[in-house]
């Protein structure tokens, strides 16, 4: 079952190496990078690393008092400045935080916060305990039935009522991810961190009661028992040289080889075979595309004898297996309208 909101999502950020460092929703939006902005990995989970840079993005639009409106994200902080933006929209120029909504995290001088806030026409702020440094923390800021709340890990730790107008955008301040395209007395309020799967979901607040924190934005994932942070397949990023060594990745970047434990590619199948180099097996990187939708669901890499498999596979649908050589001396290798058994 597909997410049921996800065709309210007016923007989303996935950082997987696949999607690259662009705005993966059904729109998309034009997505600008400048500064420290980069595809990275942290303890295997991809992302986008944001070092005293910026993304701006095109999005633009603006909710009344009855609308719905959420915002939300996994964060890895590496260190805390006052305040660290995450997302910012701003609407207007009548003042620096009139009529827009973000997403940030903010020490306050008499003790650390996290300020998940907007700010309308009656300047609403709602803080929460800040997500802790060194660590994947889901936050969410919700507007909705006449509330703004702020959600960490799933649990609501602040509401306020609100009943504003949300702008959106302006050709002058632009939408932007990990910091502001422009200083506000000399500072850009950049985010030093790991931001994954952030996305902006347009007339939903999605939650109005304690949730499990989405581990991946298209679809509704099943929670794995026990989990405590999002249960992805490691990718491996272009800035980690041991991922363009021969042979599989060490086990430090912790590949995971199974599909993702979804609701909507998850089954019964099994999709597995061998990757041979003139007839010789060999250990290549294998991608498994769901053939109708042409999304890159799984990869992994064969083992020395060159078998590989991905299992938890849908057994009504049909699959496109590709492998490419990571020493650049062979194409591809591609087997169509693969059946799991």
């Amino acid at each position: 079952m597909a997410d049921p909101c996800y065709d309210n999502v007016v923007i989303q950020l996935l950082g997987e190496t696949w999607a690259g460092l662009r705005d993966s929703s059904r729109f998309p939006n034009d997505l600008n990078c400048s500064g420290g902005v980069a595809l990275s990995s942290v303890d295997g989970v991809p992302s986008v690393l944001f070092t005293e840079g910026v993304a701006s993005t095109s999005l633009d639009f603006s909710l009344g008092g009855v609308d719905q409106l959420c915002i939300d994200a996994w964060v890895y902080p590496l260190s805390m400045h006052s305040p660290s933006i995450i997302f910012w929209g701003r609407g207007d120029l009548a003042s620096q935080a009139g009529n827009s909504a973000y997403l940030m995290v903010r020490p306050s001088l008499s003790s650390e916060v996290c300020g998940v806030n907007y700010n309308g026409s009656n300047n609403v702020m709602v803080l929460a305990p800040a997500p802790p440094v060194g660590v994947w923390s889901h936050i969410a800021l919700t507007i909705g039935d006449g509330y703004v709340r702020t959600w960490l890990n799933g649990n609501l730790v602040a509401a306020t009522g609100f009943a504003g107008v949300v702008n959106i955008g302006s050709s002058v301040f632009p939408t932007s991810i990990g910091a502001l395209p422009h200083d506000i007395g000399g500072d850009t309020y950049a985010f030093d961190g790991h931001i994954r799967r952030l996305r902006v979901t347009k007339g939903v607040s999605r939650w109005a009661a304690q949730f499990d924190p989405p581990q991946d934005v298209d679809y509704n994932v099943l929670t794995q028992p026990g989990a405590s942070a999002p249960v992805v397949p490691a990718l491996y990023s272009p800035q980690n040289t041991a991922s363009q060594q021969p042979g599989p990745p060490p086990s430090a970047l912790k590949p995971v080889s199974a599909l993702r434990r979804d609701i909507y590619f998850g089954g019964a199948g099994r999709v597995a075979g061998v990757t041979t180099v003139n007839g010789v097996a060999a250990s290549k990187r294998v991608w498994l595309q769901e053939k109708a939708s042409k999304l890159v669901i799984a990869q992994t890499w064969s083992t020395a004898n060159g078998t590989y498999e991905f299992n938890n596979v849908d057994l009504t649908r049909e699959y496109v297996v590709f492998a490419d050589d990571h020493t650049k001396v062979y194409n591809a290798v591609v087997s169509d309208r693969v059946v799991p058994a």
